[in-house]
């Protein structure tokens, strides 16, 4: 392991995080927020922060399961505020960049087709996925995220660019729309 990675373990750990225990949850459930039970209130910013670093994805990475996905947005969209993300990616699933669209306010059936794709189509990207949180803390999709789900997979089939999933974020725990055959993935 290389020196900054020993750090940052070393600056996590002080704070009762157990890395090891957060990368087998990451990897098995939809919830990340049980590996902080031992972080008090008040350094659970901090926390946040250092595991945000640690969990964003690098170029290149690969999704291959919406764990990894969900486990980083968990943290990255804690701040309570609705978001709108598009990851891009390969036609072999390696990230090439992220978009937040949207941040604030944000009604789904405001979400303009152009402005999800125009990224994806600058950069090449072959294949989307799509994050969202609900700021009440239930990540579970409502009947509006599936039918604009639906409408951005259709969108995509003709732009020739795939929708791989749909992840919902609420409070540390997420659902996929892929996962639960909410929509017509392919």
């Amino acid at each position: 392991m290389d020196r900054r990675a020993e750090q940052l373990r070393e600056a996590v750990a002080a704070y009762g995080v157990d890395l090891d225990h957060l990368a087998r949850l990451a990897g098995t459930t939809t919830n990340v927020w049980g590996a902080l039970k031992g972080a008090a209130d008040s350094e659970l910013g901090a926390v946040l922060q250092l595991l945000s670093a640690l969990l964003n994805p690098l170029p290149g990475e690969r999704f291959t399961t919406p764990h990894r996905v969900g486990a980083w947005l968990s943290v990255a969209m804690a701040d309570q505020q609705e978001q709108l993300w598009v990851l891009n990616l390969t036609n072999r699933t390696e990230l090439i960049s992220t978009t937040r669209l949207y941040r604030g306010t944000l009604a789904s059936a405001n979400v303009r087709v152009a402005e999800v794709f125009r990224e994806a189509i600058l950069v090449g990207a072959g294949r989307v996925i799509l994050a969202h949180n609900h700021p009440s803390g239930d990540p579970t999709p409502s009947a509006e995220d599936a039918v604009v789900t639906r409408r951005l997979i259709e969108a995509g089939q003709q732009l020739e660019i795939t929708v791989d999933d749909h992840i919902v974020v609420g409070h540390g725990q997420w659902v996929s729309m892929r996962e639960k055959r909410l929509a017509p993935f392919t």
